[in-house]
């Protein structure tokens, strides 16, 4: 229905997703198209969840997903074709598994060239656990490490997290969000 599309939405930040930009030559893959199959994979099985008499927290840990032709390129899923969704289940050989698997979640909270451990963890912590992350003190500086300081993005969050100031917020959020970095900024 229009409003569980809505609170869906608004809860997980789907609204967001018409906004979010990548890199289009490091991702070249990502159209307005593959964002709008984005949205409504997510639609979909969350309307499901709720809908079913099963135990909603299955979302999180479900092997099914719905997919059309361009999402099931990215992927990796065999024989799907046109833009009408059919539901399949996903490659054992992937670890893309439930909610956080779905690539508008993986893309809504990253940065534009990389993913976003810190996004991610603060997403789950604040609109899935219902918990509080403040925000950054002022002045502090947020940036991380370059790529010639740390090569992944763990060295990165570590060197960060050196600053007390910062490690309070990041231990909280960054292995969270390390666990999605089998993903990158597209998802």
């Amino acid at each position: 229905s229009d409003g569980m599309t809505a609170l869906f939405d608004d809860y997980v930040g789907l609204a967001n997703l018409a906004t979010v930009t990548k890199l289009p030559d490091r991702f070249p893959k990502f159209t307005p198209a593959l964002v709008t199959a984005m949205r409504q994979e997510t639609l979909l099985n969350l309307s499901k969840a709720a809908l079913s008499p099963q135990d909603f927290r299955t979302v999180f840990n479900s092997t099914k997903t719905y997919v059309n032709a361009d999402l099931a390129s990215l992927y990796g899923v065999s024989g799907v074709t046109g833009t009408e969704f059919v539901q399949v289940d996903l490659p054992s050989s992937t670890p893309r598994r439930g909610l956080l698997g779905n690539a508008s979640i993986l893309s809504l909270y990253a940065h534009d060239n990389v993913s976003s451990p810190t996004l991610r963890g603060k997403f789950i912590r604040q609109i899935l656990m219902c918990q509080a992350i403040p925000a950054p003190p002022p002045n502090v500086d947020t940036t991380l490490p370059d790529e010639s300081q740390a090569k992944t993005a763990r060295e990165r969050l570590t060197i960060h997290s050196t600053n007390s100031t910062c490690a309070s917020c990041h231990s909280l959020m960054d292995p969270i969000g390390l666990s999605l970095e089998n993903f990158d900024a597209m998802g």
